[in-house]
Parts: C-alpha cells; structure tokens; sequence
C-alpha cells in the first residue's frame, strides 16, 4: 500500500468517522478463487479502546472502509461488535460476498440469455453495486441456477464460465474474465523469511456433466391487454413483454394484434396495433404503431384500447452427456483422484468442452506458494557518491492484491507464475505492511 492507511466507519445516517486513533489491531482478510471454485468472503476484525470516546457504538450491518490515502481498499459491514469491557470493543464484519448469505434466490431456468442480464436478475432489489467486464458480459447463459442464496448462485455461474469475483478495491462486486498478464515480479527482497512451497493433489480424471435443451411440444399463450393511455404514450416504439419461462416462437406465433376505434353510434372498427416483432426466448418485442386512424386524429371516433396474444413453446432441458479428461499419472504406484461435476445446471453443450479444460487444468496446477510479503509502498534509495555527489532515487513498487497474476523468485523452484488468491495482514502495526499471500 502506496498510501496513508485510514479506517472510517459509518454512512450517510450515522455519519462517517476516521477511527484510526481508536484501533488497537485491525487484521485483514481478501480472498478469492481463481474460476470461482468457491466465493470466500473478505473480512476486517477490529480491537478498539475508546476510552476518549465513551458514548461512540458500533452499530451490525454498518459499513467499514479501509483506505490508502484516496484509494478504497476494502468494504466490510460489521456482523458482529460486542463490548468486552468499559472502553473495549471487539468488531467482525465480512464484505458483499459475505452479506449475500443473508439474501435469498429462487433459482431461475435460463436459455440463450446474456451473462449481464442473468447479472441484473441475480443482483435486483440486493442494493449490491456490481461491474462486469465487457467479454463477460456478452456470454451467453443457459440452464437452470439452482434456489439458495445470492452467493450459491454467482459462484454456480461464475464458476461454469470461468469468472472470478473479488470485492477489493471497489465499493461492490467485480466480476471478471481472469487476465493472463503478469502484473509484477515479487523480488526476494521484499520476501520475509519461511516461504513455502507445497505440490497440490494430483487429479487423475475430471468429469463433467452437460444439459442440451429442446423446445416443449405444449405450448402456453399469452394474452395482454392495453388501456388508452398505454397506446397513446408508446406510438412509434418498441415495447417489451417479458415471459415467465424462456421458449421458442415458431411461425404464426401472433394470435391477436388490434386497437379499437368507436363512432358515436357504438359501432366498433379494428386496427393494428403492432407493427413489427422481434424475438428471444426471454421475451417478445413489439412496435406500436407510428399514428393513429385518420377518425380517431380527427376526433369522430373514440378509441377503445388494444390487445394482444400470441403462443410460444417452452425450452426444457434434457440429459446431453459427460465430457472426460484423463491425467497421464508418470508414477510407478499411480494415486487415484477422480473428481465428477455434474449437478451444474448452467453447464451446456456450448461451454461444457472448454470448462473442463479450464477446471482441468486449475485441479492440476503443480504448486502452492505460501510467502510472507512487504506490500508495495513508495521510499527513497540511496546510492554511492559519485563526484561528491550521493546518488538517491524514489523507489515505487505497486501493492500486492489478490486476483493479481504474478511472479516470484522462490529458493528452490525458481521463478513461478501464480495467481494471488489471498492475503493476510495487519494494519498499523509496522510502517510495512507485510502480507502472508497464498500464490498458486
């Protein structure tokens, strides 16, 4: 951390206050998984003395904020703060991800729908700010997400498409494709001693199982009517009608599509209300007519509202296979370690192939490093004299943050790429920020 460290607490109700002269420890948690594996949840626990500040509470459910001078480096909202005694309080809070155990999701059928738009689903009504990526965004979701909470459910669809999640350095939920570039070296000078490097399990065989979707041979209809004000305010635009389940239109899908016109005798006339479709199985897009008939313009008739039905067919999913992957053990006494994914909905034709290459080659990843590293930070470095003259620089190095691809001199195993999916440390306890990192 390049930065001051501050701590504030409290929103827009209670206020916000900087509360590092309060702060006896203050340890720090991130934590995220490659292809979202599992979503573990950052944390900040707190140890304060506010003896100055008698009448001070800390209130569940209240934000915590840690900064690097401007720099959000972390949200949390406290789930726990208990007075120990007259001036002592001990507080736990846990970030977004953790606060989506707490909200519920019924599980929703998908089929051909964008990765953002199955986002906006998953996210309304949780007040969780969220940002996607723009490769992301455009990946198209099939299949059933399972009920449970808001967080089974990104990590199901994260994890089937290979997204990571991390809530560091923003105020919300980002949602990423996982970048292959390497964001800097960690020399050994900034490595405390007792590095450790582990080999993971071997995985022997990966399997996984896929859904395929076909259109039911029943079909439901959908009837919608319209009052005078509704036609009126969308003349010459497109509205849209969203289904309950996705389906397939087939030809002469439009049952009924008319407005009505009156005369003053009670005489009733039809038009056309719509003018043009378009489809998708989330939904149906309809123009409303440019203008109105020549007697309702001139105010001989009367309009009478407008209506429309159309049928559509039901997708259902239905068994597609597995796919496999063998790992060629090179052992005399081969272990076996076989692992089988079959109970994601959102795994389909499209994406199963290139999943199990993907899962496939995180189970088999050779190493894990654990290390103890000096954060990034800014310093002046000193040279020799030259000419009488000192030679001195300012170093910056940047911060470490998990989600970061990185390498790292290692004593044994020279240089290895990993990916950051968790530090540990401690605030103000040092001028150096040291992070007990788990690289794999």
């Amino acid at each position: 951390m390049n930065g001051n460290i501050t701590v504030k607490y409290g929103d827009e109700e209670t206020g916000i206050f900087v509360i590092d002269n309060l702060i006896l420890t203050a340890s720090v948690i991130q934590e995220t998984r490659k292809i979202a594996t599992e979503l573990p949840a950052s944390t900040l626990d707190l140890e304060l003395d506010v003896r100055d500040y008698e009448n001070f509470e800390f209130a569940v459910t209240k934000p915590l904020y840690i900064y690097s001078d401007t720099s959000l480096i972390q949200k949390t909202f406290i789930t726990e703060a208990k007075k120990t005694s007259q001036y002592r309080w001990m507080v736990n809070s846990t970030d977004y991800i953790g606060m989506m155990d707490y909200l519920t999701y019924d599980g929703k059928f998908y089929y051909q729908q964008t990765f953002e738009a199955v986002m906006e689903d998953l996210f309304s009504g949780t007040n969780i700010p969220y940002y996607i990526d723009n490769y992301t965004k455009q990946l198209t979701v099939s299949g059933q997400v399972a009920a449970g909470t808001v967080r089974s459910a990104l990590q199901e669809i994260c994890f089937s498409f290979g997204a990571y999640v991390t809530t560091a350095n923003c105020d919300g939920v980002t949602v990423q494709r996982l970048s292959s570039d390497v964001s800097q070296n960690i020399s050994t000078d900034r490595i405390m001693a007792g590095i450790n490097v582990e080999n993971k399990e071997t995985i022997t065989k990966l399997s996984i199982g896929y859904s395929n979707f076909v259109s039911s041979e029943e079909s439901i209809s959908v009837t919608k009517s319209f009052d005078n004000d509704f036609i009126t305010e969308n003349l010459g635009k497109w509205v849209t009608f969203n289904l309950d389940v996705p389906c397939e239109f087939k030809n002469r899908y439009i049952v009924g599509n008319y407005y009505s016109e009156r005369n003053i005798t009670g005489q009733e006339g039809r038009h056309d209300l719509f003018t043009d479709f378009e489809t998708h199985p989330h939904y149906l897009k309809a123009k409303v007519v440019e203008e109105l008939s020549d007697g309702i313009v001139e105010g001989t008739k009367t309009l009478d509202g407008g209506w429309l039905a159309f049928v559509a067919y039901p997708y259902m999913s239905v068994d597609g296979g597995v796919l496999e992957k063998q790992n060629p053990v090179d052992s005399a006494l081969p272990i076996i370690n076989e692992k089988s994914l079959n109970t994601l909905g959102t795994m389909t034709s499209e994406n199963a192939q290139t999943a199990l290459d993907r899962i496939f080659d995180n189970l088999t990843v050779g190493l894990k490093i654990d290390a103890k590293i000096i954060d990034g930070r800014n310093y002046l470095t000193y040279g020799s004299f030259k000419f009488g003259e000192k030679i001195y620089g300012f170093e910056h190095q940047n911060p470490i943050n998990i989600g970061d691809i990185v390498t790292i001199e290692t004593p044994n195993n020279g240089i290895q790429t990993g990916f950051v999916q968790k530090a540990t440390y401690k605030l103000f306890g040092s001028t150096k920020v040291v992070k007990s990192c788990e690289i794999i």
